[in-house]
């Protein structure tokens, strides 16, 4: 899931990068999932 968010905020800032700036932020969600998936594959042991 990580590698596949890169990929598609990779290439959404070629091919679209004023996304960045649009007020509902589809780029910008795309960064707490990310970390939020970091979260889960540090705690996947645990549980």
């Amino acid at each position: 899931m990580v590698a596949l968010s890169l990929a598609y905020l990779a290439s959404a800032t070629v091919l679209a990068p004023g996304l960045w700036v649009d007020p509902l932020g589809p780029l910008v969600k795309v960064l707490p999932s990310i970390v939020l998936t970091l979260v889960a594959l540090a705690i996947l042991d645990e549980r």
